[in-house]
């Protein structure tokens, strides 16, 4: 990882990603500019990891640009959970649940995402039940999907 900007309110497409967020949206308004001043802008080369399953979980993501995949090993097997690109939130369940990481997830292009550390940004979220509320809805959902590609590959 290389971070290339600091300021994510510098970078127009940065910027607008966030704020078209349905993370942002969550947020109450005093609290947007916080977030926005807690992200920086990072570079991610082809086939480095965003994130290692079962490692601890200190960063949450939003792909600005490229391709990444999610997936995870189950019997030595390799299945792929998605592939996300652009306005992708990733790593949110670490960030709720304050568990290990359940799947990895690793670049297929270069790869260039705005990263916010749970240190951060623990303090906005608590305070923002919507945003929780949000961030569990989504993450049950790719619980459900991820079971659902898992169970068709032990069949």
């Amino acid at each position: 990882m290389k971070i290339i900007n600091t300021i994510i309110e510098n970078d127009p497409v940065g910027l607008n990603l966030v704020s078209s967020s349905a993370v942002y949206s969550a947020l109450e308004k005093d609290d947007r500019a916080v977030f926005l001043e807690k992200g920086y802008i990072a570079l991610f080369e082809t086939g480095e990891f965003l994130i290692r399953e079962d490692e601890i979980g200190d960063k949450f993501f939003i792909v600005k640009s490229g391709e990444v995949e999610v997936f995870t090993e189950k019997s030595g097997q390799k299945i792929t959970l998605s592939v996300l690109s652009m306005g992708a939130c990733i790593g949110e369940g670490a960030l709720i649940t304050k568990c290990r990481r359940t799947a990895s997830v690793q670049c297929l292009t270069e790869v260039t995402a705005l990263v916010f550390n749970f240190s951060d940004i623990d303090k906005i979220i608590e305070k923002n039940p919507k945003l929780k509320k949000l961030l569990a809805s989504l993450i049950e959902k790719r619980a459900e999907s991820a079971a659902e590609k898992i169970l068709s590959c032990i069949d």
